[in-house]
């Protein structure tokens, strides 16, 4: 998966209308955090999961698991971050330098 496009995941679980089945979502075995990155649906049996932005640090192996009383069922996913966007960085030797070229450095 390239880096900042979306991730979807999606399964069917049955039975689709038991009030008492749970969805769970968890990559690399921890809980998976809900948040404004992370879409959750479980609808008629359709579940998905959307993760906005994806980076390398959401890179992991991903578990949809379905729970009711009759039991446990989970289903699995790896996604792998595979470009890395690279970020500029100022540092304080290119800002001088800048500041120099520009001659903006304070002095006068």
């Amino acid at each position: 998966m390239d880096e900042s496009k979306t991730v979807h995941f999606e399964a069917r679980v049955e039975p689709k209308d038991d009030p008492k089945l749970k969805i769970e979502w968890f990559r690399d075995g921890k809980p998976l955090a809900t948040g404004s990155r992370y879409k959750s649906v479980f609808e008629f049996g359709f579940v998905s999961l959307d993760i906005s932005q994806f980076y390398p640090e959401d890179s992991g192996v991903y578990v949809c698991r379905a729970t009711n009383e009759a039991g446990v069922a989970e289903t699995k996913a790896k996604a792998i971050c595979l470009n890395k966007v690279r970020k500029p960085r100022l540092t304080e030797k290119r800002v001088k330098g800048l500041l120099k070229a520009a001659n903006c450095n304070g002095q006068k």
